[in-house]
């Protein structure tokens, strides 16, 4: 009896070992990136996908003026957009 639960609470014990040492790993790198200013960015147009059939579906952009129309057009054209294989496949 005692056996099984020296086993369990030393289970349980590294299982909490390993979330604090996750938790203050997250919390330092948070703290330096928010003191630093830091950020991430992802860009999506012809960095995760080929997106550049939807653009040409959208035409010539407005030089001036209303552009409400062109963008309407590209962003109902997604289904022309495929993922890039390198990224799908680090994905």
């Amino acid at each position: 009896m005692l056996q099984t639960l020296d086993a369990f609470l030393k289970k349980w014990m590294l299982r909490l070992k390993i979330f604090s040492l996750l938790a203050a790993t997250w919390a330092v790198f948070f703290s330096v990136f928010t003191i630093m200013g830091l950020r991430a960015a992802f860009e999506y147009d012809d960095g995760l996908v080929f997106s550049t059939p939807a653009y040409n579906e959208a035409g010539a952009p407005p030089a001036r003026g209303d552009a409400k129309d062109y963008w309407n057009a590209v962003n109902r054209s997604y289904k022309l957009e495929r993922a890039k294989p390198a990224v799908w496949l680090a994905g």
